[in-house]
């Protein structure tokens, strides 16, 4: 009915106006859902963490895995998670919850550097040196992540690597230099 008070070109325009509405209505639906789900997740998130440092290490799997289910790409979760983990001794596990953290924020300096510490666990060095050196690259003054990749480099019977590492510590870190330096020349 109103099409015929419309002339035959504007009916286009109607109708993309109409979806478009209809569309705009049932995003602001979905973004109220979201919110309560971001609120659900960030109940378990918190539940998680408190269970973590309760030492109720599975009931904090648990929790953190249900803020993954229900927000699968959250940074944190899977961070918290890979801590877990590591009190587990679970380290394949930790391997994984920090890719994952990773694979969604890239640039999460302490997930590679924590990498790179479960990789060195695991007995898989240059594994260890790469996600270290990546951790280092995002965050250049990371002080820990200097000292450890110099550790690395001495189990890799590295020593000039791990020196150029002393080197860069002595302006970060002091009494970590002087640490890694003991190591060196042992």
């Amino acid at each position: 009915m109103i099409s015929h008070l419309l002339k035959a070109e504007s009916v286009p325009i109607v109708l993309v106006f109409m979806i478009c509405s209809i569309l705009s209505f049932s995003c602001a639906k979905v973004d109220q859902t979201s919110k309560e789900d971001l609120k659900i997740a960030d109940y378990y998130l918190n539940l998680g963490t408190n269970f973590g440092k309760l030492g109720k290490y599975q009931e904090a799997v648990d929790a953190l895995k249900k803020t993954i289910r229900i927000k699968p790409d959250h940074a944190d979760a899977h961070y918290k998670l890979s801590f877990v983990y590591a009190k587990l001794g679970n380290n394949q596990e930790e391997v994984d919850a920090l890719k994952k953290t990773i694979r969604i924020k890239p640039d999460h300096a302490d997930a590679h550097y924590n990498l790179g510490s479960a990789y060195a666990e695991l007995g898989k060095y240059q594994e260890a040196v790469d996600s270290i050196r990546q951790a280092i690259r995002i965050k250049p003054d990371f002080a820990d992540a200097h000292y450890n990749l110099g550790l690395v480099y001495m189990i890799l019977k590295d020593k000039s690597s791990a020196l150029d590492e002393y080197k860069v510590l002595k302006d970060l870190d002091d009494e970590g230099a002087k640490k890694l330096f003991n190591e060196i020349m042992r």
